[in-house]
């Protein structure tokens, strides 16, 4: 958005995760997925949910080639200062 508009409206489209759990999870795809955090305290004022969201493909992370399928990114991000500044 340009400066001074509002960022509500935009669309992003479809957003994609890849979750690897602990442990074994049995769900058809298609399937709605919540997560919650029940290790946290119920007395807390806190939102427990940590994601939800359909299962579109169930792949095995120690299948190479179907990892190799998938385009994973990172954001990276770098900070830093200027210590001099040589004008010639």
């Amino acid at each position: 958005p340009k400066e001074g508009e509002e960022r509500d409206n935009i669309n992003v489209g479809p957003q994609y995760a890849v979750l690897e759990f602990e442990s074994p999870v049995t769900c058809p795809e298609g399937s709605l997925l919540i997560g919650a955090r029940f290790d946290s305290d119920i007395h807390d004022n806190k939102c427990r949910l940590a994601f939800h969201g359909k299962l579109a493909q169930a792949i095995d992370p120690k299948d190479p080639q179907a990892m190799s399928a998938l385009r994973i990114f990172k954001i990276k991000n770098r900070e830093g200062s200027i210590d001099r500044v040589n004008d010639k």
